[in-house]
């Protein structure tokens, strides 16, 4: 069992493993060109992000015989200046890519991502640090080295 301030490492770095995936995604699909709107674009996929892990099923504007999905819900809330179907997607396909690392835990990383978002989305410094954790880790892995990402 992880002790509270692993969890957060752990939680801390899922968040940001997810959010450098859905910043690719946006730039990929609509480049922002300069550093103030890519800035309110993480701002947006951030927000959204928040909105999208705190809504449940039955909040979806879906029709409830429709199959439900995190891609789904996603689109349903989110607000930003973005490509939303490929961010969706991206979001569902990091989610499920990070459950092997807490099937062993009490949560999932959804909910662990939302409790880490929780108590550090509101910092003023938390977009700076994921922005930082993305730059590092599109480093690596358009590098394939993984010790390029450091705390």
């Amino acid at each position: 069992m992880l002790n509270d301030q692993d969890f957060s490492t752990l939680a801390g770095a899922a968040t940001a493993r997810l959010f450098s995936a859905m910043v690719r995604t946006a730039q990929e699909t609509e480049p922002a060109d300069r550093l103030d709107s890519f800035m309110s674009r993480n701002r947006d996929l951030l927000a959204d992000l928040q909105i999208c892990l705190r809504v449940g099923p039955e909040e979806s504007k879906l029709d409830p015989d429709v199959s439900f999905s995190v891609a789904h819900r996603y689109c349903d809330h989110a607000l930003g200046e973005y490509v939303h179907d490929a961010v969706a997607l991206t979001v569902e396909r990091g989610l499920s890519d990070l459950r092997p690392v807490f099937s062993d835990l009490d949560t999932d990383a959804a909910t662990a991502i939302d409790r880490w978002l929780e108590v550090h989305g509101k910092d003023t410094h938390t977009l700076a640090w994921l922005t930082e954790q993305t730059t590092q880790l599109l480093v690596a892995d358009a590098t394939g080295n993984s010790d390029v990402h450091r705390e």
